[in-house]
């Protein structure tokens, strides 16, 4: 019977880790370029003595649906959703991040940067306005230019989009950041993406599936706890029987 417990047991854990991670995803279902996750689950068998071997459940990792969400337009000229593959870049605190979020704004000192303050990058750089830029136009390759004053465009930068081999891979370093072991490969065919200025891509959390899904594993949970209570009862009488026969 102990076998028995620690097997549910096994499983309950991972419920409740999975049932974090739908929480997290109804949370944020109206967050911008937000990817939902789900829980990996595998077996492993253990020995069980004279029983042989038992069938333990583990969570293994969490998984990120990385495809597109919903573009929703905004006005806002400084907004710019990848419509298609890709990932802008970053500079933080902790190093480069990428991000498929293009709430941008121009921060204090003229840089592009994100709702969070750090800097969008062309390149390696920073994009850089004068306060005389005026009337900013982005364009489907990510391009930034300005009016000046003098009535002429000028370039400001490039909207740099980079690409991963494999994208599940990436890590989440907060927010709607990530990171990634391999070396990105800067996206340079537009067939592959194209900028949507004045729009920004919406999380691609189904709501009504992540809810669904929650009170699947809510009564998971409470079958699970069930089990074990009765096991646990059922070692209270045989041991309450064995006390009286001796």
């Amino acid at each position: 019977m102990d076998t028995a417990s620690y097997i549910v047991l096994s499983r309950q854990v991972g419920l409740f880790n999975q049932l974090d991670v739908i929480a997290n995803n109804v949370a944020n279902a109206n967050t911008d370029g937000f990817k939902s996750e789900s829980v990996m689950f595998k077996e492993y068998l253990a020995s069980a003595g004279r029983d042989g071997k038992s069938s333990f459940a583990n969570d293994v990792i969490s998984v990120s649906d990385m495809s597109q969400g919903d573009l929703k337009a905004t006005g806002r000229p400084l907004d710019a959703a990848i419509n298609g593959e890709g990932y802008y870049s970053v500079q933080t605190p902790l190093g480069t991040r990428y991000t498929r979020s293009g709430i941008f704004h121009i921060d204090q000192v003229g840089q592009l940067s994100t709702k969070e303050g750090y800097p969008v990058l062309d390149g390696g750089s920073p994009i850089v306005f004068n306060e005389t830029d005026k009337d900013v136009q982005i364009g489907q390759d990510g391009s930034i230019t300005t009016l000046a004053p003098n009535g002429v465009r000028e370039i400001k930068g490039v909207l740099s989009v980079y690409k991963f081999d494999n994208p599940y891979m990436m890590k989440k370093a907060g927010g709607n950041f990530y990171t990634s072991n391999e070396v990105p490969i800067l996206a340079e065919n537009v067939a592959d993406y194209k900028i949507a200025q004045g729009m920004v891509e919406q999380s691609n959390v189904n709501s009504t599936k992540e809810l669904t899904a929650m009170i699947k594993v809510n009564r998971s949970v409470g079958s699970t706890a069930k089990f074990i209570t009765d096991v646990h009862d059922m070692q209270r009488k045989a041991i309450s029987t064995i006390s009286r026969m001796q």
